[in-house]
């Protein structure tokens, strides 16, 4: 408990049920539960892997 809490009201953090996705994994982008994609080892969400693909295309 922080000192400023007792004046601003501490916010409770609330637990969201993680969407049903295809894994039950993190996203490697976003950090969140419940991924659909798996590429090269790692889990994403399909609106994460078509953002970080985008991304990679302005670089090259």
């Amino acid at each position: 408990m922080g000192f400023l809490d007792k004046f601003m009201g501490k916010k409770e953090e609330q637990q969201e049920e993680a969407p049903q996705g295809k894994y039950g994994e993190e996203c490697s982008v976003c950090g969140k539960r419940g991924t659909e994609k798996k590429w090269m080892g790692q889990y994403f969400h399909k609106r994460c892997l078509r953002g970080l693909k985008k991304g990679a295309k302005k670089m090259i």
